[in-house]
């Protein structure tokens, strides 16, 4: 209520900050009325807290209807009066929520693109959203390289997971293509809903390491990096898979090891074997074949 007048939010737009407070719009409750005010919902406290419309005052003269709001890589929310020139970016205080910190595993080079594992890369929600009319979730896995003060933004796709929230520690993945950059060292986080993870060092340019991936049913895979390598192998399944075995065999076909897979990250260590290529499968507890592949070690 502002000034004894009921308002309301027919249709509006929010928009979840990486502190976890929201950011709202209301006008008179009624049809599309005028003018528009801006608050802030805490939900851990139930409380609503007018703020400063976009320029200042307590009021913009439009309807709530009629505005939009999207969540930015770098925290802050954009807002926008539909049909205006004018653009606007609302900064919340406090620091981002830690569970909705996405983390990065791991990078693997796969030049020209490059895949990126971990976790929480959809956040822990859609980022800001409207009604019906307007689609402005941000719960995707957005990925930005810094050197110094230039920043890029690289484009992401086949995320693993499309319309997800709230993950927590299920294995994501995606990949992403950068933009012409100069050469040198890139502090790498990926971003959800304006939330950064903790960097990840990459050094530029690209080169190029081989990855094998072995597909499994349903929407699961194993991939194995890096390869060629030195005799130490990641092997890193989407989902944990504790009941399937890998089996390491050299060209021969001799059988040199059998390892138990547990969890979702594993390490296989040939650094006793000589250079070389060596294959391997990837077997059911019931000894079916889920997939082959093979390692190839450089000394």
């Amino acid at each position: 209520v502002v000034s004894s007048t009921q308002l309301g939010c027919p249709d509006a737009c929010a928009a979840m900050m990486p502190n976890g407070i929201i950011l709202c719009d209301f006008s008179p409750a009624g049809t599309y009325n005028t003018p528009t005010y801006f608050y802030e919902y805490d939900y851990t406290t139930n409380k609503f807290t007018q703020v400063s419309v976009p320029g200042g005052g307590t009021s913009i003269n439009t309807s709530a209807f009629a505005t939009n709001m999207l969540d930015l890589p770098d925290g802050t929310v954009l807002f926008a009066d539909q049909g205006d020139n004018d653009y606007y970016q609302y900064t919340p205080k406090g620091s981002p929520l830690a569970s909705g910190k996405p983390v990065i595993n791991s990078i693997i080079e796969e030049c020209p693109t490059f895949m990126i594992t971990g976790k929480l890369f959809n956040g822990i929600s859609e980022g800001a959203g409207y009604g019906d009319d307007w689609q402005c979730a941000t719960n995707y896995p957005i990925v930005r390289l810094t050197n110094g003060t230039n920043v890029y933004y690289a484009k992401t796709t086949n995320w693993n997971r499309i319309g997800a929230v709230m993950t927590d520690s299920l294995m994501d993945t995606a990949y992403f293509t950068i933009p012409t950059m100069p050469a040198g060292t890139y502090s790498v986080v990926v971003v959800a809903n304006g939330i950064p993870s903790s960097p990840h060092s990459l050094t530029l340019p690209c080169v190029t390491t081989y990855v094998d991936q072995v597909e499994l049913p349903g929407t699961n895979y194993i991939t194995v990096y890096p390869n060629p390598g030195n005799g130490i192998f990641s092997i890193e399944s989407s989902i944990p898979i504790d009941k399937s075995i890998i089996c390491v065999y050299n060209t021969l076909g001799q059988e040199l090891m059998q390892q138990k897979m547990n969890g979702s990250l594993n390490t296989l260590d040939l650094s006793g074997q000589p250079a070389g290529v060596y294959l391997y499968h990837v077997l059911s507890e019931q000894g079916e074949l889920l997939g082959k592949g093979k390692f190839v070690i450089k000394k």
